[in-house]
Parts: structure tokens; sequence; C-alpha cells
């Protein structure tokens, strides 16, 4: 009996964490779901062709995209679009 117990505890961890995972936690992400969409469509590209970063400086992020990088700023209300997009020349 309690090798049933221990075992339903275990699947039911493992169950609640890939709820939370997959469901609840992305709910709270939606801002960043909706600024990756926006990347997508401004850029012509998928989600695994590009990563990027907030700057810290005036709300720019660093987008780098193709083994280049970029220094793009999205709009302050939804539906967010970005308004400012420069490349970024490394020395």
């Amino acid at each position: 009996m309690e090798g049933f117990i221990l075992l339903g505890t275990f699947f039911l961890g493992i169950a609640s964490g890939y709820a939370l995972q997959t469901v609840i936690l992305p709910v709270f992400m939606f801002d960043e779901w909706l600024k990756n969409r926006t990347i997508q469509q401004y850029f012509q590209c998928k989600k695994n062709e590009y990563t990027y970063f907030e700057e810290g400086t005036d709300d720019f992020y660093i987008l780098t995209l193709n083994n280049k990088e970029r220094r793009i700023k999205f709009s302050t209300k939804r539906p967010y679009t970005i308004v400012y997009d420069r490349e970024v020349y490394v020395d």
C-alpha cells in the first residue's frame, strides 16, 4: 500500500510539473510570445533561427539573426510592432 501511494505521488508530481511548464507558465509569458511573433513576421523567419535579449538601455533589444546582430525596439502598445531596426557592426 505504501508503495502504491509513493508511486502515485511520483506520477502526480510529474503530471503537475508538465502542466506547470506547458500550460501555466506560458500564460504569464504572453508579452514575450507577442514579441516573438512580431519578430517572426517582420523578419520572415522561424523561432529557431534567431535569439534576442534586452540590452538594458531605453528598452532596446539585441537580435541575432543569420549571424548578424541587429538592434531593435518594440512599440510600447499592443499589438507590438518593430519601430527601430539597425544592424550592429562589431569590430
